[in-house]
């Protein structure tokens, strides 16, 4: 499996010219973008998630 860092974004699996005209250096910035802004609450979102199945669950 193939590994490319573009932008602090890191593509995994085969490249060819179908994936590159789809993750063009601006699609790839859009994704860098959306990650910065909402990683930190999707993160917390999914722990809570956890913590209430854990509950839930014991």
């Amino acid at each position: 499996m193939a590994t490319t860092v573009t932008g602090g974004v890191h593509i995994l699996g085969p490249q060819d010219d179908a994936s590159a005209r789809v993750l063009s250096p601006e699609a790839l910035g859009f994704l860098e973008l959306l990650h910065r802004e909402f990683a930190p609450r999707r993160a917390a979102l999914l722990a809570a998630r956890a913590a209430r199945r854990h509950r839930a669950h014991p």
